[in-house]
């Protein structure tokens, strides 16, 4: 099993290469896109690396090896738990969660408006307010 940074062969109309993370296992290859584009000039594909010649390549190395060290980590625990019997795609779709997780599913649905107003009411009659609570009622 191989993990690695690469481009697309050629830029687009931009000039720029979009990066992809390549998990390569029992002769198949699996590619997960990173989101990220580099400019064709600024990439080395020797090293994998974006070139000094970019402003912001430290910030862009940093950022890509760490995501190619937590496409490793999340291929070789699948390994690990599967042995050789993993798939190209069971790695694939580890590194897929790992380097983009699903967001969290958001608290229960808002109270509708009905729910609000009596959750006021209540508050109002608890805190001894009942005029306050059978106008609220009433509006409701």
């Amino acid at each position: 099993m191989r993990v690695a940074l690469v481009t697309r062969p050629k830029p687009d109309q931009e000039g720029t290469l979009p990066l992809y993370v390549r998990v390569a296992h029992a002769g198949k290859d699996r590619y997960v896109a990173l989101g990220l584009r580099v400019p064709a000039d600024d990439w080395n594909p020797k090293r994998s690396e974006v070139r000094k010649s970019n402003v912001e390549h430290r910030r862009l190395n940093k950022l890509l090896s760490g995501k190619l060290r937590d496409a490793e980590a999340a291929a070789e625990a699948v390994l690990a738990g599967r042995g050789r019997h993993a798939t190209p795609d069971e790695l694939k779709k580890a590194v897929e969660l790992t380097l983009h997780p699903e967001p969290e599913p958001e608290d229960p649905a808002a109270p509708g408006v009905v729910a609000y107003g009596r959750k006021i009411m209540d508050e109002k009659r608890s805190a001894g307010k009942v005029g306050s609570s059978l106008v609220y009622g009433t509006a409701m």
